[in-house]
């Protein structure tokens, strides 16, 4: 019962029409939509991401990338993080890949607004500057409150929950 509580309780969102939990509209029967949380992680090369598109590619298949912008907001000198972000979003482009907003941390729940608000507005100062367009957005373990909710959508983000843990388990269904 430990994964249902929230949901039950309205701490978190679990079954509001809001949000999505399975890949809708695909034009390919029993297709897989293949997420990539947490890019890019701390250490990232750009041959890390040339290496990862070049697989992508070469299976013929497109990701959304869950995305940390301010790690893609590279400092002047830092001529490593300004190369890793130039090959990922030129893989990002030339992949046809969808790029989704991610925030650092598990419970996504506990995000204040305020924080949420903050951080959601820097990231679309990144991706601006990059030329990304952002229409999802995960939340930190892949859990979200109503409010949290409220204002992504507000934002014209569509929330995409869901976890990998044993045990989560999408009460709606």
């Amino acid at each position: 019962f430990e994964p249902l509580v929230p949901c039950l309780c309205g701490w978190m969102v679990c079954c509001d029409s809001r949000v999505q939990w399975v890949a809708r509209g695909t034009k390919v029967p029993n297709g897989v939509a293949l997420t990539i949380d947490d890019f890019p992680r701390k250490g990232t090369t750009a041959k890390d991401v040339n290496t990862l598109m070049r697989m992508l590619n070469d299976r013929g298949v497109r990701a959304t990338f869950f995305v940390f912008f301010d790690r893609l907001n590279y400092g002047a000198g830092d001529t490593n993080a300004k190369k890793m972000a130039e090959a990922f979003v030129a893989g990002v482009k030339a992949g046809n890949h969808e790029v989704g907003l991610h925030f650092p941390g598990r419970w996504g729940n506990q995000m204040s607004l305020v924080d949420l608000k903050g951080q959601t507005l820097q990231s679309f100062v990144v991706a601006k500057r990059f030329d990304l367009r952002v229409r999802y957005v995960r939340m930190p373990g892949g859990f979200s409150t109503p409010a949290q909710v409220e204002y992504l959508n507000s934002q014209n983000l569509i929330v995409v929950n869901g976890t990998a843990n044993p045990g989560d388990a999408d009460v709606c269904s």
